[in-house]
């Protein structure tokens, strides 16, 4: 009888090690595709910017990293 009991406490034991495996992974998944969303959208942010500050006549210069009119 406790041989069963052992049995099934072990067989809850692993579903519950399972279900926390693929739950963290479901967690890191949704992390990467949120943090791709965010870099996509900082990088469009900077072009608009980028862009905005060209047609007032500054632009940055990449060797002293810092903006410069025309």
């Amino acid at each position: 009888m406790t041989d069963s009991l052992k049995a099934l406490e072990e067989q809850k034991n692993q579903k519950e090690r399972n279900f926390q495996k693929y739950y963290k992974k479901l967690r890191e998944q949704k992390k990467a595709s949120v943090d791709k969303e965010m870099r996509d959208a900082i990088k469009d942010a900077r072009c608009k910017n980028n862009l905005r500050l060209e047609e007032k006549g500054i632009v940055k210069d990449y060797t002293t990293k810092k903006y410069v009119s025309k």
